[in-house]
């Protein structure tokens, strides 16, 4: 309850502070903590609600210490645990909804960031498509079973359209059927399929395993810190390949051993391979080098093994190990005669051909397929046509038919009615260079668009039911979940529309080429555009997008589709982009439907728009090399214009009452600069080289924004942070930003050009940055050009670090601490508490050892940390870490038996009563049974009501129910009798602590019968305690109640508790408030007779 109170205390505080920093704040503690603030005090007095109702409990049961027997005790214990079951499970399920609400959350934002799609769409596309019973002949084929038991690489070769792609879904298939179960392994698939959302390239292929196996807490673990480098101070962005590819390596390491991994890609001839990306030879030196450096791991792809794939052909070659499986003609006959005696079946006409003659016409039309199912297919889409099954009218068909598929594709245009000839073609050329699927109301827009018409559509032109489709059957399908969209039905057709053959062929008005087709589809965009906004029928919201079908991708992709087209066609849409970026309102309008700057939904609320000063701005942000050369020439003095303007000067979600949309949205606001900076941030290398040839001042820095320099370190551009530093800029503006992103290549850059290792930069220390992070490259780097390992910094928050040893040993950064120890770091009193207290979660393994290490190395074990209470013994017993107090004792961690008001001794022995062998040697030290304590847990993060602030180490025993603990605390002349807080004596400590424990939530055991153990053992200790204090003459003390303020002050020795510490605050006087707070409210009530 205490940490909910904490949470909101959190978000409120940081609501209600003005500024950036505090602005700031509050975002990342919404980002933290994603459920409303109302939820959370719901929460939070639903639990005190219970704890109340826990308190009555113990107030009706009015046990009778003097009186009641062992066996009454025992019955009493035992209609206590039925009395609370109902509250524990109800507590219990509002715990774990709060707990899997927050994580869920968290986990499904880490996996859209990572890639945004469904990995397993395209799966279950091919395999329902797939017939049952094929792909038998493969699963049983030799070179795929030595491949699934201890093969590395198998590759699938076969011509175009033999069925590759269902062979892949069966292998998934088999494979998951396979690995039912069996735990030890993970499967994961990628299909290069042309007609994806989004096109394939390496980065998305890689992204999209990864997310796969996050099906694994160790590599969810892995993604999860890739997630909070790239979503820092900066704001959200994406990865880049590189980064996924150390990620994904990472990922496959931690499962050595533990898992096999098997992958299969699908139609690898698929993913582009164009000479200046070498989007293949990214993917296929990944296969090279996973399958050479990782034996549980199995790799499966498929491709063509035609010209097309030539240098999939000379991968194979260098790699002796490679298991090959080709697909020819008589390996998948069965699976086709299985699919075309469905298809005749299924068919209204053909399923009357039975018998002799079905089996003869399969056969004819299998032996002339040549093994490719798609000619089969497009031979089922000309049968399916005919009137009636007359067999003659079949062998006619069949023997008409061209055996190659370049052949049938132009026999299909052939049959295109001559008056649509043109919509046919045009819709033929988006559907070939679309950037997204289209839906079918989107081709049927397309087809009809003539740029050069005023206006671009005409209404005689629309196509009424399905509009284009039914004339390209047997060259594009239906596809998508409800088949909403249209796609080419294989990749061949589009290598046919470009083709050579089709030019030299009657159809050849159908053929395109990519450049003058991208620059076609860019025109078409800026005309629908044009078109939509000066209609009559225009509303300005989102009503335009159901009556302008086309206008969202029109005003997403124009600029894409420019950037595509070759250089000359480009500089022919100049002065058509050029308007558009000027047209004022109209562009306004098309930032409204989609915004470059923050991609959002269209038209989303007016708080959230952004928008740039100058068609200059906009023009570099967009990636248009040849707009921006016209711009300059026409409006030279934009050049260093800030560009950014927010057009609300409040975001909705930072004001109360915020609609619902903006919410639930998450934004990452633009770096605010010049043109310049625009060119940068969205990757144009060559944009920005254009702009500071033509003098942009490359060291301009807009309010909260960054210079060139900066947001090129953050991106990780190492030739072009060299260009920039070459051209003039500063070295130090980028230094903090090479290292928060973990670049150490480029920190040397910066370092080598001028920037100083040891200058703090916006209250902030290179060295100190990187050692929390965990950087250790970049840390040495740092050193090795002079950083000071020992540099002291003021800061304002108490929770951030002072020097790089104590940020590394507060974020358990193991090596760091390791290195810097190496270097000479002064181990200060910071340090050694981090590494016993840790951070807001509290301490993990990676702290326990790096503590070991400080100690270890001999540092003071009596630093001051703010209250004499607050030792580094009494973290390490608090802690449990026994064999490092033990260790600290033998170092001269001071105890002071000696000193009757001194707090420290009681403390200590406080925290030593979770260990017998503990207890017996702080006694032995000379600490009385009895020694006063102060009235808070050592350095206690957040306050734990029910299990601190004991009078007396016999109390904290009883109240965590450790019988031999109590016993040598007696042994030793403790006192049963005592009163004092939080439950006024030690029989009512030992009564509140076995509530306590059989209502704790946070045990989570395996079923109702380890739970009912758990809750019998609870209460046995508890009346075995409460026999050994009866032995000792306890009483029936009923303190507290009816005395007055000055009791609470004093404790039975006299001794004032006058060092309260709560948390990370100062020390403070205790007054009746402070005193009702820390004891959860409960005190007196408890304690009442």
């Amino acid at each position: 309850m205490s940490r909910l109170d904490g949470k909101v205390k959190k978000v409120k505080d940081n609501t209600a502070t003005s500024g950036f920093v505090a602005r700031a704040r509050s975002e990342w503690e919404k980002v933290k903590y994603p459920l409303k603030e109302s939820t959370i005090l719901k929460l939070r007095d639903l639990l005190q609600e219970q704890k109340l109702d826990l308190v009555l409990i113990l107030i009706g049961l009015n046990i009778d210490t003097s009186s009641v027997k062992t066996e009454t005790l025992a019955q009493h214990m035992s209609q206590l645990s039925c009395n609370i079951s109902q509250i524990r499970a109800d507590v219990g399920e509002n715990k774990n909804i709060l707990e899997a609400s927050v994580q869920d959350l968290k986990h499904k934002e880490i996996l859209r960031w990572l890639y945004g799609q469904d990995p397993f769409t395209l799966y279950h596309s091919r395999e329902s498509r797939r017939y049952p019973g094929t792909c038998q002949w493969f699963l049983k084929n030799q070179e795929y079973l030595r491949w699934r038991s201890a093969g590395s690489l198998l590759w699938v070769k076969g011509e175009v359209g033999c069925g590759k792609s269902f062979l892949c879904s069966a292998v998934i298939e088999h494979l998951q059927t396979y690995f039912a179960a069996q735990s030890d392994n993970m499967l994961l698939h990628f299909f290069f399929s042309f007609a994806d959302a989004h096109r394939p390239n390496p980065l998305l292929c890689l992204s999209s395993l990864l997310r796969q196996m996050c099906l694994n807490e160790r590599v969810l673990h892995i993604v999860e810190e890739l997630y909070e480098r790239f979503n820092g101070y900066t704001g959200s962005r994406a990865p880049g390949y590189h980064d996924i590819e150390l990620a994904m390596d990472s990922a496959i390491a931690c499962l050595e051993g533990c898992k096999e991994i098997y992958i299969v890609f699908d139609a690898l001839d698929e993913l582009p391979n164009d000479p200046d990306e070498y989007q293949r030879s990214h993917i296929l030196n990944w296969i090279r080098a996973t399958s050479t450096r990782y034996r549980h791991v199995h790799i499966l792809f498929t491709s063509r093994s035609n010209s097309s794939s030539r240098d999939v052909e000379d991968f194979a070659i260098t790699i002796p190990s490679i298991r090959i499986v080709t697909i020819d003609a008589m390996s998948n006959r069965h699976d086709m005669f299985l699919y075309l005696e469905a298809q005749f079946k299924e068919s209204r006409v053909l399923n009357m051909v039975s018998g002799h003659s079905l089996s003869k016409t399969l056969n004819d039309m299998i032996s002339l397929s040549d093994g490719m199912f798609l000619w089969v297919h497009l031979q089922m889409v000309e049968l399916t046509k005919l009137p009636t099954p007359r067999l003659k009218d079949i062998d006619r068909i069949l023997k008409s038919m061209p055996p190659r598929l370049d052949d049938t594709y132009i026999r299909i245009l052939q049959s295109i009615h001559y008056l649509l000839s043109k919509e046919a073609a045009r819709a033929l050329l988006w559907l070939s260079l679309s950037l997204r699927p289209l839906h079918l109301v989107e081709v049927n827009e397309s087809c009809i668009i003539v740029p050069q018409n005023k206006p671009a559509i005409a209404e005689e032109d629309r196509l009424g039911g399905e509009g284009i489709l039914p004339c390209l059957s047997g060259l594009v399908r239906r596809t998508g979940i409800d088949n909403n969209y249209v796609a080419l039905s294989h990749f061949s057709v589009k290598e046919f529309l470009t083709s050579e053959a089709l030019k030299r062929s009657p159809c050849s008005s159908y053929g395109f080429r990519d450049n003058l087709a991208h620059a076609w589809i860019a025109e078409s965009c800026v005309a629908y555009i044009n078109y939509c906004y000066c209609s009559e029928n225009r509303t300005g919201t989102r009503k335009d997008l159901e009556q302008f079908p086309l206008l969202e991708y029109a005003c997403r992709y124009w600029f894409e589709h420019m950037i595509s087209a070759g250089k000359q066609e480009q500089t022919e849409l100049d002065s058509l982009a050029s308007n558009l970026l000027q047209s004022g309102e109209k562009w306004t309008y098309v930032t409204l439907i989609y915004n470059h700057m923050i991609p959002d939904i269209p038209f989303s609320c007016a708080h959230r728009r952004w928008t740039l000063r100058t068609p200059l701005g906009w023009a570099a942000a967009l990636g248009l090399e040849s707009v921006v050369r016209l711009l300059l020439s026409q409006r030279q003095s934009d050049l260093d214009a800030i560009q950014d303007i927010k057009l609300k000067p409040t975001k909705c979600f930072q004001v109360e009452n915020a609609c619902g949309e903006c919410t639930a949205f998450r934004v990452s606001y633009p770096t605010r600069g010049t043109a310049l900076v625009k060119a940068i941030e969205f990757g144009h290398t060559s944009i920005a080289r254009l702009l500071i040839e033509k003098g942009a001042n490359i060291n301009l820095c807009g309010e909260f924004g960054g210079t060139a320099l900066s947001v090129a370190c953050r991106l990780r551009n190492g030739d072009l942070v060299q260009y920039l530093l070459d051209s003039g800029a500063s070295p130090s503006d980028g230094l903090m930003d090479a290292v928060r992103e973990c670049s150490w290549s480029i920190c040397q850059q910066l370092l080598d050009a001028g920037a100083a290792a040891n200058e703090q930069i916006e209250g902030e220390m290179p060295l100190i940055v990187a050692a929390s992070m965990g950087y250790n490259r970049v840390c040495q780097v740092l050193l090795d050009f002079g950083a000071d390992v020992n540099r002291l910094i003021e800061v304002d928050d108490p929770t951030d670090a002072t020097d790089a040893l104590t940020a590394a040993t507060m974020h358990g950064k193991i090596q760091i601490v390791k290195l810097l120890l190496s270097k000479g770091a002064h181990v200060r009193g910071s340090a050694l508490a981090y590494s016993l207290t840790g951070l807001e979660d509290g301490p993990f393994d990676e702290h326990r050892e790096i503590c070991n290490i400080l100690v270890q190395h001999g540092n003071d074990m009596n630093p001051d940390l703010g209250g004499s209470h607050n030792t580094p013994l009494a973290m390490a017993l608090s802690n449990g870490w026994l064999d490092i107090a033990r260790c600290m004792i033998s170092k001269g961690a001071r105890v002071e038996p000696g000193d009757p008001t001194c707090l420290l001794a009681g403390n200590i022995l406080v925290e030593a009563v979770f260990s017998v062998d503990m207890t017996r040697t702080i006694l032995d030290i000379g600490v009385a049974a009895d020694s006063p304590i102060a009235a808070v847990k050592p350095w206690a993060w957040e306050m734990d009501d029910d299990a601190c602030n004991f009078t007396t180490a016999l109390q904290a025993a009883a109240y965590h129910g450790h019988v031999d603990t109590v016993k040598v605390l007696l042994a030793n002349g403790a006192n049963p009798n005592i009163r004092g807080p939080p439950y006024g004596s030690t029989l009512f400590s030992l009564f509140a602590g076995a509530c306590y424990a059989i209502e704790n939530v946070w045990l989570k055991p395996n079923g109702e019968a380890e739970r009912e153990a758990y809750d019998q053992s609870v209460r046995e200790k508890t009346v075995r305690i409460y026999e050994i204090l009866q032995e000792r003459g306890v009483q029936n003390i009923i303190p507290w109640g009816s005395l007055d303020y000055d009791a609470f002050r004093m404790c039975i020795r006299g001794i004032k508790y006058s060092s309260i510490r709560t948390g990370i605050t100062a020390p403070r006087p205790i007054n009746q408030r402070t005193f009702a707070k820390l004891s959860g409210g409960t005190f007196r009530r408890v304690v009442r007779s």
